[in-house]
């Protein structure tokens, strides 16, 4: 039995990118070579039974906070997205 794992990455709740949607398939499979691309994996015995994201809003910084700071984004947790899972 696999785990439940996060990953926090961008996109549009209102419409899930092609990439994004084929790399949460490709995690839930556990594909070595998608795991491959990423410094951490909660996981490695099994793949997870479901991944859900975490779904924020960026915007850039203003200039001040850009120099005080040397961050040029500034970003806003807009919540979670609902399990996505492979298993019918």
């Amino acid at each position: 039995m696999g785990s439940a794992a996060s990953c926090s990455l961008v996109f549009n709740p209102a419409y899930v990118e092609p990439w994004l949607a084929r790399l949460v398939q490709r995690l839930l499979e556990g594909s070595p070579a998608v795991l491959a691309l990423f410094r951490k994996v909660p996981y490695r015995d099994a793949p997870p039974d479901y991944i859900r994201l975490v779904v924020y809003r960026y915007h850039f910084t203003d200039p001040a906070t850009k120099r005080a700071s040397g961050r040029w984004w500034e970003r806003a947790e807009l919540g979670m997205s609902a399990p996505m899972t492979l298993k019918q």
